[in-house]
């Protein structure tokens, strides 16, 4: 945005010494007078060019010590620090693993190995190399995981990181970092990294754990060129997670280089050109900052992985049965459980970010307004009945007849439908299921082995 400013001579900066970013931004000066003046002129550049500042966040006059982007910026000494804040979290965390470990755990939840991993990584502008140097065992056990949720055994290694980080974070801190030598791109919240397949997307933030994003291309989607999936990858990747990134400086990673050339300065193809915009757009409108990388496709792995997974859930019902369950017990008017490309209702939510979805994430989303269309995925039909009843919402679902399955007392009691079923209608096994776009096991087979049913719910 500032270089779109700039090559436009919509805002001359000679000689000015700044850091910029679209809502935020540092500058300084050989001494106070010069400062002075080049904050001033800044100031009066902004709120010609129509920007709205916050005054009350800004410090217009010059200081020689500021905490910004978390790191404490001292000019006297020309050194910078990590704020106070961050390293008593880090060492939080350290000694929690360490007490764990010293009550004799050797399984830890792999999402807290992650974070501390993650807050050291964001560290990095000033302990350096070493602080990937010193991650290394803690990294490969969390890479061990089967799942987020699921527990990884911390090796000697990786403890020996550990205790290492207990004792020299704060002291290395209290050196901090001469100024001259930081590069800016080494300073970001949270590394995003993402990559496309001939089949579908996949990305996940390494910072955070269960933010895992991928999805199938449909259509003519799969015949697109390989920079226009690999950048509409990053668009999906980042809307579906944009809630998480909300107010952070992310960098993003892609071992399409073009991808970080059209981010950067955009690209002469329309099509590329206007998601270009639109994820920039969207970024803004969420203060979420980006850089951009290329990564070698070895070190994007576990994200090539993710894009060649399918979807086990995107199949739906055909529209003739939709439409009849529609005509007796609707309107409906919102599809809960939906893709833009097989969703019955005009207004739908998905589980990751798509064409038209009114919501990532139904379970977010409040439901007692709406006469609800719940086709839900087996694993979440308890949680789905749970949330109807918690919000008193009506609607039509439709479940699988599993009479063993652990849903299946929250709808019925002693061969009987609770008082909220007000009918229910036993669906044909021939066809009406439509696949979807990926793998849909036994709902992708005919016939099914098991009945449908469509439950009236009404409170």
């Amino acid at each position: 945005m500032v270089n779109q400013y700039t090559k436009a001579d919509l805002f001359p900066l000679p000689g000015k010494k700044l850091a910029l970013l679209v809502d935020d931004g540092l500058g300084g000066g050989k001494d106070f007078e010069s400062c002075q003046k080049s904050s001033q002129f800044v100031k009066f550049q902004l709120q010609k060019l129509g920007f709205l500042i916050a005054h009350e966040k800004c410090v217009w006059d010059p200081c020689q010590k500021l905490k910004w982007l978390g790191f404490i910026w001292n000019t006297e000494t020309g050194r910078i620090f990590v704020s106070p804040e961050r390293i008593d979290k880090a060492e939080q965390t350290v000694n929690y693993i360490l007490s764990e470990i010293g009550r004799g755990k050797v399984l830890l939840k792999a999402r807290i190995l992650a974070g501390i991993v993650g807050q050291l990584i964001s560290m990095q502008i000033v302990f350096g190399d070493l602080v990937r140097l010193r991650t290394r065992f803690l990294y490969a056990c969390v890479n061990g995981r089967a799942s987020w949720e699921a527990s990884v055994k911390i090796t000697s290694e990786a403890i020996d990181e550990l205790e290492f980080w207990r004792v020299s974070c704060r002291a290395r801190n209290s050196k901090g970092v001469n100024i001259s030598t930081v590069n800016f791109h080494d300073n970001f919240d949270v590394d995003l990294f993402c990559d496309a397949s001939d089949v579908g997307f996949g990305g996940f933030c390494s910072t955070y754990d269960r933010t895992e994003v991928f999805g199938n291309w449909v259509g003519n989607e799969p015949f697109e060129s390989s920079t226009w999936r690999e950048l509409e990858c990053v668009k999906r990747v980042l809307y579906t997670q944009d809630s998480l990134l909300e107010n952070k400086l992310v960098r993003v990673n892609s071992d399409n280089q073009n991808v970080a050339r059209i981010l950067t300065v955009g690209s002469r193809n329309l099509s590329l050109q206007k998601t270009a915009i639109n994820i920039l757009e969207s970024c803004e409108q969420k203060n979420i900052n980006i850089q951009t990388r290329w990564v070698p496709r070895a070190q994007n792995v576990y994200a090539d992985q993710l894009s060649r997974y399918t979807d086990h859930d995107d199949w739906s019902l055909n529209d003739e049965t939709f439409s009849f369950l529609n005509n007796i017990w609707g309107p409906c008017s919102i599809d809960r459980f939906a893709t833009h490309y097989n969703t019955h209702c005009s207004r739908f939510n998905s589980v990751i970010w798509c064409p038209g979805t009114e919501a990532v994430d139904s379970f977010s989303q409040y439901w007692g307004n709406d006469n609800n269309w719940l086709v839900p995925p087996p694993s979440l039909i308890a949680k789905t009945v749970n949330k109807m009843c918690n919000e008193r919402a009506n609607g039509i679902l439709v479940i699988p007849e599993w009479k063993s399955a652990a849903f299946w007392p929250l709808l019925c009691a002693q061969e009987i439908f609770k008082s909220f079923v007000s009918d229910a209608i036993y669906l044909t096994n021939d066809k009406v299921i439509v696949k979807g776009a990926g793998k849909n096991g036994i709902f992708g087979k005919w016939p099914l082995k098991f009945r449908l049913i469509a439950l009236n719910i009404m409170f």
